[in-house]
């Protein structure tokens, strides 16, 4: 990946990252090269449907905070599942995730 490339991305990802909170609706990359990849989305959705079901359950906080956080959290599982399937980020040849798209 080019210098010039890298910045572009960081620069996308930056700029979704702001407007994150603006939309009505949030996208999930869900990456499924192999069982790891998974392994870890059925983690991660597991914890975010648990915190979800706190946050709905929780009476003192009003409903434009719950869903702002869920925004949030959606936005930060996208990041993360990016990221730990991207495997260029751990110096790993071979299965790199953004060479998938």
């Amino acid at each position: 990946m080019t210098y010039q490339h890298k910045q572009k991305e960081r620069q996308n990802r930056e700029t979704y990252s702001r407007r994150v909170s603006g939309g009505n609706c949030n996208r999930i990359t869900v990456p499924m090269q192999n069982i790891k990849h998974m392994e870890t989305v059925v983690k991660k959705f597991r914890e975010i449907a648990d915190d979800f079901e706190n946050q709905l359950n929780d009476k003192s906080r009003p409903q434009f905070r719950k869903v702002s956080y869920a925004k949030y959290s959606l936005y930060a599982l996208h990041r993360e599942l990016i990221e730990t399937a991207d495997e260029s980020y751990h110096n790993i040849r071979g299965l790199d995730f953004k060479g998938t798209r």
